[in-house]
C-alpha cells in the first residue's frame, strides 16, 4: 500500500471515522473481504451530536479537516478534506441517519474537482456499540475498512482507530487524532 493510500485510510480512521474514508481505494488495492454482519446497537443521531462542529487533525505531515452539521430530525451531514503537502487530495461527504433503530453512516468520496473517486456507490457503517465515551461503527458489507472506533478523550478531542482486514485476514490499524476548532 502506498503512502497516499495509508494516509487516506488514517484520515478515514479519523472521525466516525471521519470515521472513514479511503476504504474504496484500499478495497481495490487489497481486495475487500466479505464478513458476517455485526449486530447493531440501539442508537440515535442525537447520540453523535458531539461530532457537530469544525475539526482538524494531522496524519504524519498531512492535514485532515472535517465539518459536521448539528443533528436535525434524525440526520447529520459532514464534509471531510485530506491535504497532502498542502494540496487537497480527497473530499468526502457523509451522512449519519437513523435507520432500523440504529445509526447508519453513508460515505462518498470525490476528487478535488468534485469528480467521483472511482467509487461505484456509497459505502456504509452501522453503530454496533455505543457508550458516553466511545462509538464503534462496522462496515457490514466488507473488511477494508472493517471497523472504526471513536473515543472521546475530552470535549474537544477525539481519537479514531480504524481496523483494516486484508484479503488474507490480517488486521492492521490506523489512528487519527482530532481537535475541535473553536
Amino acid at each position: 500500500m502506498n503512502r497516499s493510500m495509508s494516509l487516506l485510510c488514517a484520515a478515514a480512521a479519523s472521525l466516525a471515522v471521519s470515521f472513514v474514508l479511503a476504504a474504496p481505494r484500499l478495497a481495490r488495492a487489497a481486495g475487500n473481504v466479505q464478513q458476517p454482519a455485526a449486530k447493531t446497537a440501539v442508537a440515535s443521531v442525537q447520540d453523535l451530536a458531539f461530532m457537530a462542529g469544525h475539526w482538524t487533525g494531522q496524519v504524519d505531515t498531512d492535514q485532515i479537516e472535517q465539518t459536521c452539521a448539528a443533528p436535525d430530525h434524525g440526520f447529520m451531514m459532514c464534509m471531510f478534506r485530506l491535504a497532502e503537502q498542502g494540496k487537497t487530495e480527497l473530499l468526502e461527504l457523509y451522512t449519519l441517519q437513523e435507520k432500523n433503530g440504529t445509526v447508519e453512516m453513508r460515505v462518498r468520496h470525490f476528487t478535488p474537482e468534485l469528480g467521483e473517486e472511482r467509487m461505484p456507490a456509497p459505502f456504509s457503517y452501522r453503530v454496533t456499540s455505543i457508550s458516553p465515551t466511545q462509538v464503534v461503527l462496522e462496515n457490514p458489507a466488507g473488511s477494508y475498512p472493517k471497523r472504526a472506533t471513536i473515543e472521546r478523550s475530552g470535549p474537544d478531542d477525539l481519537v479514531v482507530r480504524t481496523e483494516l482486514v486484508d484479503a488474507a485476514g490480517k488486521s492492521s490499524f490506523l489512528v487519527a487524532h482530532w481537535t475541535r476548532v473553536r
